[in-house]
């Protein structure tokens, strides 16, 4: 944003505060909704793990452990799905914290310091979606 001419810093600025909003907003759903679906989808993702590398173990390897394998799999890369998607929301919030504590706000006319301050306050509380935040 330093580098951004004076014109056109309040059309950024603005632009900025609405996607962290929407971030903000997004977080709060996914931290309401998932938390308890996701506390559940671990439990049941290691669950089959251990069992179908139980029944590979005892039985050996035949049609029904691949298609045990092939759950397995699919359940783990939903999972890391989710912790992919929860980890760049989270990383975009810290960006956005981190480049306004950088912003030479002081420099620019009151509209400007009152988006900054504004993105500011948002950014006191950090982006975190998981099971421990909802």
């Amino acid at each position: 944003l330093d580098r951004t001419a004076v014109e056109n810093i309040d059309r950024r600025l603005k632009k900025v505060v609405q996607l962290h909003d929407l971030a903000i907003r997004c977080v709060t759903l996914l931290n309401r909704t998932l938390s308890v679906v996701m506390a559940l989808q671990l439990a049941l993702c290691i669950l089959t793990w251990c069992l179908t590398l139980l029944y590979v173990l005892t039985i050996g390897l035949d049609l029904i452990a691949m298609n045990g394998l092939l759950i397995m799999i699919n359940m783990t890369v939903e999972m890391l799905s989710y912790c992919l998607v929860c980890a760049e929301l989270s990383t975009t919030g810290t960006l956005i914290a981190r480049q306004s504590y950088e912003f030479r706000w002081e420099q620019y006319r009151p509209s400007t310091r009152k988006l900054v301050q504004m993105i500011l306050a948002r950014a006191q509380q950090p982006l975190r979606v998981g099971l421990c935040y909802g």
